[in-house]
């Protein structure tokens, strides 16, 4: 009995002594999921995924459920179809201890696809297989057209165009002018001999789309007035004249919901290119009937001679603009910013307008305008500016 004691007296002092020299260091035991050797959670009879849904067109979602992860964790899809799809599990941010995630893919051919998905963290990697079958894939619609030349610059558009699935929209363009369709045949009006790529897009309705161009030349244009500047740039004289090549005149709308319009004249010389704006600040409405013969007449009442008030979005307001590009990078001026800037409307014309397209009104305006501002360090402009305005 004594020597009991005496032995639980030393065990008891070794251990004390112990702890008094070597702190006792607790170690929290890492909880790993439900399943220690797998976290994919599996309820379907036969052993692959939550959920498998088909979509239109060869679309296909696939649902998975992961056990509580306790460290992030990758995941990897094959699609079977030589695609690929990567995700990362960032527990951090989850909050959730199960958490289930839906993945899409879309195949490009019907056929019988064999799915692998892989899960795999730190200290547990998991995988399951399944079958997904394709069978409703729409072949994509084949893109094509023909042209008729005929007088007056007009070109007649035959789609040609076919699908399995039903064609339900139509975009027809070209590579240098406003001219633009969606109907399924179209007209379109050319107003400068040349050369022009005409495009066609037709889409399904599934959303697929096919694109083709061709090339066409036109010889018999009627002429038409071309815009032009003539003045003084940065100290150097020029004169331009619109042509298809190297001198572009365009129209381009801006804050649809107030609808400015930029009419410009760009040359491209070899080491810059030069674009003169001239810019009609005051508001024009966007909404309601008869857009179109509204924007004419807010311009109509605006397009009076004399010496225009600058500024920024007024009843009354205009502004001009220069911009010079380079190689270096561009220099862009604004006349709201020097204080002495002037832009004058010395000639208005209304003439009658082909409609190069159904949305465009069957006038326009031939304006001409003198433009001169000083921005400082020899850098002016001092010119006159022809251009037509196109209403649409």
């Amino acid at each position: 009995m004594n020597n009991f004691k005496i032995l639980t007296y030393v065990l008891l002092t070794i251990l004390f002594t112990s702890c008094e020299r070597k702190p006792v260091t607790i170690i929290e035991p890492i909880i790993e999921p439900i399943v220690t050797n797998k976290f994919i959670f599996d309820t379907t009879p036969s052993g692959s995924l939550v959920s498998i849904r088909y979509d239109i067109n060869a679309n296909v979602f696939l649902g998975v459920k992961l056990l509580s992860l306790k460290s992030n964790t990758d995941i990897k899809i094959d699609w079977g179809d030589n695609e690929i799809q990567l995700a990362s599990i960032d527990t951090s941010s989850t909050r959730s201890s199960d958490l289930f995630f839906l993945f899409t893919h879309q195949y490009k051919e019907n056929n019988k696809y064999f799915v692998k998905l892989i899960a795999k963290n730190a200290t547990v990697k998991d995988s399951l297989t399944t079958t997904v079958n394709i069978v409703n894939k729409v072949l994509k619609p084949v893109a094509d057209f023909d042209f008729q030349l005929l007088e007056g610059g007009k070109v007649r558009l035959k789609n040609l165009s076919s699908s399995k699935d039903n064609l339900v929209q139509f975009q027809w363009g070209d590579d240098k002018t406003v001219n633009r369709n969606t109907s399924r045949d179209a007209e379109f009006i050319y107003e400068i001999n040349g050369i022009y790529t005409i495009s066609l897009r037709v889409f399904d309705s599934v959303g697929q789309s096919e694109f083709i161009t061709k090339t066409i030349t036109i010889t018999n244009a009627i002429d038409r007035e071309l815009s032009e500047f003539k003045g003084t740039i940065f100290g150097k004289n020029y004169e331009f004249i619109e042509n298809l090549s190297d001198c572009v005149s365009g129209t381009t709308l801006i804050d649809p919901a107030q609808t400015s319009v930029i009419k410009f004249l760009g040359k491209s010389l070899p080491e810059q290119r030069i674009s003169v704006s001239v810019l009609g600040m005051f508001k024009i409405p966007t909404l309601g009937d008869n857009i179109v013969s509204k924007q004419y007449e807010i311009f109509k009442n605006n397009l009076t001679l004399g010496v225009k008030k600058i500024g920024n979005r007024s009843i009354t307001d205009w502004n001009a603009s220069l911009r010079i590009e380079t190689k270096g990078g561009q220099i862009s001026k604004s006349f709201i910013d020097v204080p002495n800037s002037q832009i004058e409307i010395i000639e208005v014309r209304e003439i009658d307008q082909q409609k190069l397209f159904p949305e465009m009104y069957d006038k326009a305006f031939r304006v001409t305008f003198k433009i001169k501002a000083d921005f400082g360090n020899g850098n002016n402009i001092d010119g006159t500016l022809k251009v037509r305005y196109l209403i649409y």
